[in-house]
């Protein structure tokens, strides 16, 4: 299946998350910038990307620090939602 324009995942999920909208409650906002990766999967990302700049990625590999980027990229629309309805909850009226 081929991309079409529009149609990638980082922008299927900006799309989906909306981080330009503060909608969030606070506690909902506070919860999300609670999440990150796991240790073990922060380490995995900082060895996969080593090899990625040495040139030694295999292509197994190359998907698995794909897998990793992805999830990074819909964290951090979550996280800007987050930041965004913090902000707005705490904003004068």
């Amino acid at each position: 299946m081929k991309a079409t324009a529009g149609a990638t995942e980082a922008e299927i999920w900006s799309r989906t998350i909306r981080p330009e909208i503060g909608d969030l409650s606070p506690a909902a906002a506070r919860e999300l910038l609670r999440l990150r990766l796991a240790d073990i999967d922060a380490e995995r990302v900082r060895e996969l990307s080593g090899k990625a700049n040495a040139g030694t990625l295999s292509s197994d590999e190359e998907q698995v620090l794909d897998y990793y980027l992805n999830v990074g990229r819909a964290l951090e629309f979550l996280k800007a939602k987050a930041r965004l309805s913090l902000r707005e909850s705490s904003a004068p009226a």
